[in-house]
């Protein structure tokens, strides 16, 4: 059995990508949190020679072109618009080894 394993960024850290701004020094920190625990998960992901894939430029790419990927409010799930994004980059993953067919 095949595995890939998805890592799902947090809404902090696609805005603190695709939106240029003066973010607080909280915002700041949980993205630098973030990158540090993401690159350590890849790292260790790599040396198990477990497939991943980072949805992270994915979700920026749809937040340059839609205002509609995550909710208003303090939500930081997804909307439709985000999750489309993450099933198409799995999909672009999976199109290659025959998993998906379209």
């Amino acid at each position: 059995v095949d595995l890939l394993v998805m890592l799902l960024p947090t809404r902090e850290s696609v805005y603190s990508i695709a939106v240029q701004h003066d973010w607080p020094a909280q915002f700041k920190a949980v993205v630098e949190h973030e990158t540090i625990l993401r690159t350590r998960l890849q790292l260790a992901m790599q040396q198990r020679h477990i497939r991943f894939l980072d949805v992270l430029p994915h979700m920026v790419a749809a937040v340059k072109a839609t205002t509609d990927v995550y909710p208003d409010y303090d939500d930081g799930h997804p909307l439709s618009a985000g999750y489309a994004a993450c099933a198409a980059a799995v999909a672009g993953a999976l199109r290659p080894v025959n998993v998906v067919q379209r």
